[in-house]
């Protein structure tokens, strides 16, 4: 997503608004959408701000400070849990699902350990006979 258009940039979009310049002049001159000079306009009749909106917050976290505290203690007592085993765990502590794929961004932003899944016994090595 592009960043938002500058302030300085904003604020003379208004300011030749406010002198009687044509819409189709400052759209012109300061080379934005006649859609972004309406809207700017609009909200500076509204608030009083050029300011742009706050961009969206994005996914809340599968877990919060809680889940994460309690995430923590049940990998501190078993490291060497999988991550099927971690989100039974927190359903049953703390009755949430986690999927997966969030279980697994939640263990690395906390720097844990992230076991995929069970050990499987390690494969054996033949040894050749130096005959």
């Amino acid at each position: 997503m592009p960043a938002p258009y500058s302030q300085d940039l904003r604020r003379k979009v208004v300011e030749a608004h406010a002198k009687g310049r044509s819409q189709a002049q400052w759209v012109e001159d300061f080379a934005v959408s006649a859609y972004f000079g309406a809207t700017l306009l609009k909200r500076f009749k509204q608030t009083g701000s050029t300011a742009p909106k706050p961009r969206g917050g994005g996914r809340r976290p599968a877990l919060d400070a809680e889940g994460q505290r309690v995430l923590t203690e049940i990998v501190a007592a078993k490291s060497d849990s999988t991550i099927e085993e971690l989100r039974s765990s927190v359903r049953e502590r703390l009755d949430v699902r986690v999927s997966k794929s969030a279980m697994g961004r939640v263990l690395t932003s906390l720097g844990l350990p992230r076991k995929k899944s069970r050990s499987t016994p390690a494969s054996a090595t033949r040894r050749e006979s130096s005959s």
